[in-house]
């Protein structure tokens, strides 16, 4: 959790500083990039926490992260996002290095698909949490093969390793 909590701080920390620190003196690269980070992290929020009112929304999200900011409530606001978080990761009973860890077999590709994509791919609809931004590595290997046993085939590039998920299909 304390990885989670270094990558939500991180990116509150980006959004913060595009929104409400900007500086007249940045050049439109500095500008653009920290547009950019500003964006990520508000998606990103969106995505892990769309259940939860303060982010079921873009405006719902902007007016929630405006509010804590103009509080100074940012630790109010870090604690509550960790503390969802954690309810991810309390149906993870599996740990190794310290990460969560899960696995699932498939006999389909669809099957094995809805494993996968909630952690790999990002969820544009906002209809449900996904853990995509939490999760460092996948896993996927075919069990009847030696070679393809236990392949990483999907690497990401996170920050934090919150979650590493290995799945096998048959």
């Amino acid at each position: 959790m304390e990885k989670c909590r270094k990558l939500l701080e991180e990116l509150l920390r980006q959004y913060n500083l595009y929104e409400f620190e900007s500086d007249d003196d940045w050049t439109s690269d500095q500008r653009s990039e920290y547009s950019q980070q500003a964006e990520t992290a508000i998606q990103t929020f969106r995505t892990l926490f769309c259940d939860k009112d303060a982010f079921a929304s873009q405006g719902g999200a902007e007016g929630s992260l405006d509010a804590h900011y103009k509080a100074c409530s940012k630790d109010e606001l870090l604690d509550l996002m960790e503390s969802w978080c954690e309810e991810f990761f309390e149906e993870i009973d599996v740990t190794e290095n310290d990460a969560g860890y899960t696995q699932h077999e498939a006999d389909t590709i669809d099957e094995l698909r809805s494993y996968t994509d909630p952690l790999t791919a990002p969820n544009h609809s906002f209809d449900e949490p996904s853990l995509w931004p939490l999760v460092e590595l996948v896993r996927i290997g075919v069990s009847s093969s030696r070679a393809l046993k236990y392949v990483t085939i999907v690497d990401l590039p996170g920050k934090v390793n919150c979650l590493v998920a290995s799945y096998s299909q048959i």
